[in-house]
This record gives structure tokens, sequence and C-alpha cells, in this order.
């Protein structure tokens, strides 16, 4: 719960450093790219700490590949109904 807490507060962060750099202009500081740089290591750094097992990480995975492949047919779907191929009912 802490590390999350704390990936939390990068986030925050990282999003108020790339704020600043979108209302900077054209050419960001260097100052601005290094703090961008260290936070996005630190929330790196934070995640590794979760320790995340494998197992997870490969079943979010698959479900993943599995919703991707239903949008797949759903589109595909689509496109032969479109084109008359699919008869309606």
């Amino acid at each position: 719960m802490k590390t999350t807490l704390k990936i939390k507060a990068l986030y925050q962060r990282q999003k108020q450093l790339l704020h600043k750099r979108a209302e900077g202009g054209k050419k960001p500081d260097q100052k601005l790219l290094k703090s961008l740089e260290t936070n996005r290591e630190r929330i790196l750094n934070e995640v590794r700490e979760l320790r995340l097992k494998d197992d997870v990480i490969h079943a979010f995975s698959e479900e993943l590949k599995k919703a991707v492949m239903t949008l797949d047919e759903i589109k595909q779907n689509s496109c032969m109904l479109s084109e008359g191929v699919i008869s309606r009912r």
C-alpha cells in the first residue's frame, strides 16, 4: 500500500512537470528535463518494488490478448456487415 501511494504521488508530480513543460514554450530548460527524467526513474523503481509475480503479469497479458481478439472479430464482422457480405438479421 505504501509503495502504491508513493507511485501515485510521483505520478502526480510527473503530471505537474509535464504541464510546466507544455506551458514553457518551445524548448524546456535542462532543469525541467532532468526533473522529468529523475521522476520517471523513481516511478520505475517503485513499480519494481511491487515485485509483481510473473504469473499475475502473464494472466493479465492473456486477458488483454483475448480482449484484443474479440475487438478484432467485432471489427471484422462490422466491416463485412457494412460491405453486405453478412446478411442483416
